[in-house]
């Protein structure tokens, strides 16, 4: 298996090489979004901040506390709501509209999401020194963006998982198809028209670097596809129409001539129908209605 897995690797380096240098600055020009300013070395330099500081440790543990969090501010509103509505509802009323309960739970979290997203807000610039007061607010964003993960996963895609990360700052173009729900550092994000981002891929624009948080943008151009479980870092550029293999890994300009074009599919399969997708959700919505209601009888 081992000997395998070597060929495998073996077989696969190259398909992403980094470009010339030529190449590079003229993307760059033609994208000047791409080029991230960054401060110089010497606005920067300073004493080192300690992660075993006393307000280190605070800022961590209030981190830690970002689910649980979210969690409680989603789910109590609507347990009073569904307190004060059950003495209007009968029992099967109240199962009837078990799904409608569930969405409620999916757009609560969204919404909180968003409200805290803005609340907090981002810190300008593109690198910061760690345990620093902007580490911390990129640090509860992020954890907020993940909180959320579970959540998001039933809305793989659609629209409105699209319309979510548009609002939370990514710019994301027509007709794209996002079957992961792994972005963070969403104002760094740009996926063009009609691209297809599969299942579990990871946007990931922030990397630490030699004791610093260090943000890069990331572009998808138009109609590429983008296999699933791979990883998109920071810089990670890839052009109009091209096809990233499976479990790939990206932190540079992909050049048109080394992206894959062995004619890989564009679309892993058919995307489900609208009528489809709602049937499914009222079907695992009963179900899960049914098992809350037999826990609550239990």
């Amino acid at each position: 298996t081992i000997r395998d897995l070597a060929a495998y690797f073996a077989s696969h380096e190259g398909l992403a090489p980094v470009a010339s240098t030529a190449e590079f600055l003229r993307v760059t020009a033609e994208h000047p979004r791409l080029t991230a300013e960054r401060p110089s070395r010497t606005a920067l330099s300073g004493v080192r901040r300690s992660a075993t500081a006393p307000t280190a440790l605070l800022w961590q543990l209030v981190t830690l506390g970002v689910k649980p969090a979210v969690l409680a501010v989603t789910i109590v509103p609507l347990l009073v709501l569904f307190d004060l509505a059950s003495p209007l509802l009968t029992p099967y009323q109240l199962l009837l509209t078990g799904p409608l309960w569930l969405a409620l739970v999916l757009l609560t979290t969204m919404a909180i999401t968003l409200l805290g997203v803005l609340a907090i807000g981002r810190s300008k610039g593109h690198e910061w020194e760690l345990w620093s007061p902007a580490y911390f607010r990129w640090l509860l964003i992020h954890q907020l963006l993940r909180s959320v993960e579970g959540t998001l996963g039933v809305l793989r895609g659609t629209g409105i998982l699209n319309a979510f990360y548009r609002l939370g700052g990514a710019t994301i173009g027509k007709g794209v198809r996002l079957d992961t729900v792994t972005l963070r550092d969403l104002e760094c994000i740009d996926i063009g028209d009609q691209t297809v981002i599969g299942r579990d891929v990871n946007l990931q624009p922030a990397q630490i670097q030699a004791g610093r948080l260090v943000k890069q943008p990331i572009r998808v151009g138009r109609h590429c596809f983008i296999g699933p479980n791979s990883s998109l870092l920071g810089g990670a550029f890839v052009p109009d129409g091209a096809i990233i293999r499976p479990l790939s890994a990206v932190d540079s300009f992909v050049s048109p001539l080394a992206a894959d074009r062995s004619g890989a599919p564009r679309i892993p399969s058919e995307p489900s129908s609208p009528v489809s997708r709602i049937v499914g959700y009222l079907v695992v919505g009963y179900l899960t209605s049914i098992a809350v209601a037999a826990g609550m009888v239990f």
